[in-house]
């Protein structure tokens, strides 16, 4: 009957909208199972129009949603409706999250799940990586992306790396690219914290959407020496629905996540563990990210992060082998040598903002779509293939005949000069 109507479990309303403050309203252990019907514009547990303070407790969402499939949406507050709570208490696993559509003037309505008690309570930041993507240079030209605040890893070894050469890595526009076993990661050490009290953390992630990777915690005692799971109580716990398993085969050991993910990730420690390495990455699909940061829930821990191997220059501060020639780079970026020796550059300095590109272009050549090359102070990629002419490209155009090449505008040509030399 009515089947193309909406359905709300519960509608908190005005009859001609003069009273807008329906309020007080206390709802104890409601049951929503409801199930969208096609042509219903939505189907929801609860649609508050006009009211607040209003308290929904222990509410079981099962099933509703404002679309065909579940979107997670449990309630929708309108108009100047505001201070209204929601706790969950069945329900969850879904593939969305259950989340609070508030298109109120006053959105101050607060959702509390069970699920997220202890990741909304991680408060104390402990560690925060900055933009990796704005922070990362090539340290050997075009490749092994040098990332100042981590180190980078790979699966197959328990080694620290300051990068990486080859193409595990990549530094794109908005986000840093890791693939085949490579991860980038920090140490946390809480040696110093009681044995009596919990180690709870959260890590938590700005990736590309469907490319969130996976967390891997490998876990010290207080020699150094890595702790390998027994089979009966685990190092690392954490989320019935998003439980750690022990992988021997990775990073010496480690405790690691099932799944590809972009959300929260909470821990909890043995009072053994007295340092861990936390490690992001690539999981089922690459890992994309722009930064993540490390929250301790529990006070009195008291937990030092470090990149894991010593920094030779200021903290923070860049290093490579070499200019880079790849990438995009602000005018006054500086680059530290890490491989100083007598005679040799102190470092780098950017003196004109741009792209990176050691690959002038060149008359009578062949050229394949997606070829940069470097002409008159500019980057141009290759649109369309074929041979180029007498004359180079030139101008910030799109399509830019070439012969039969065709070229588009990339940037202006980074440039890179070298800043002192080493004596001795």
């Amino acid at each position: 009957v009515n089947a193309s109507l909406s359905r709300y479990g519960v509608r908190i309303s005005s009859i001609d909208a003069s009273y807008t403050e329906n309020n007080n309203n206390v709802f104890i252990k409601p049951a929503f199972e409801l199930t969208y019907k096609a042509g219903q514009t939505e189907c929801l547990c609860v649609l508050i129009e006009y009211g607040c303070n209003n308290r929904f407790l222990s509410l079981r969402a099962e099933n509703s949603s404002s679309s065909d499939s579940w979107d997670g949406v449990v309630a929708k507050i309108l108009n100047q409706s505001t201070e209204n709570l929601f706790q969950l208490g069945y329900g969850g696993g879904e593939a969305k999250p259950f989340s609070i559509d508030d298109r109120s003037q006053y959105p101050v309505t607060k959702l509390i799940q069970p699920r997220s008690y202890l990741k909304d309570e991680a408060n104390i930041p402990i560690f925060q990586s900055g933009a990796l993507h704005k922070l990362a240079v090539y340290a050997k030209g075009d490749n092994a992306p040098f990332i100042p605040t981590v180190h980078i890893a790979r699966y197959d070894s328990a080694n620290v790396y300051k990068y990486v050469s080859g193409t595990y890595a990549e530094i794109n526009p908005n986000y840093v690219e890791l693939r085949n076993g490579t991860s980038i990661g920090v140490f946390v050490d809480t040696s110093n914290s009681s044995n009596q009290i919990a180690k709870r953390f959260v890590i938590r992630k700005d990736c590309q959407a469907g490319y969130g990777g996976r967390v891997s915690i490998v876990c010290y005692d207080g020699n150094g020496n890595i702790l390998i799971d027994d089979g009966k109580n685990p190092y690392v716990k954490g989320m019935g629905n998003q439980p750690p398993y022990w992988d021997n085969s990775q990073y010496g050991g480690c405790y690691k996540d099932g799944s590809d993910r972009e959300t929260d990730y909470y821990f909890s420690l043995r009072p053994e563990v007295k340092k861990i390495r936390v490690l992001l990455s690539d999981g089922t699909n690459n890992l994309q990210i722009r930064s993540f940061s490390l929250y301790q829930i529990d006070p009195n821990v008291y937990a030092t992060v470090t990149t894991g191997y010593e920094e030779s220059v200021m903290p923070g501060a860049s290093m490579a082998e070499q200019a880079p020639t790849k990438g995009k780079y602000m005018q006054g970026k500086l680059l530290y040598n890490a491989l100083p020796s007598s005679g040799s550059a102190v470092g780098w300095v950017c003196t004109t903002s741009g792209v990176a590109n050691n690959n002038p272009w060149g008359s009578g050549r062949n050229y394949t779509v997606g070829t940069q090359v470097n002409a008159n102070g500019s980057v141009y990629v290759c649109t369309v293939a074929g041979k180029s002419g007498n004359k180079a490209p030139s101008g910030t155009g799109s399509s830019i005949t070439d012969g039969t090449v065709k070229w588009a505008y990339v940037d202006a040509l980074a440039v890179f000069k070298t800043i002192g030399t080493i004596t001795v």
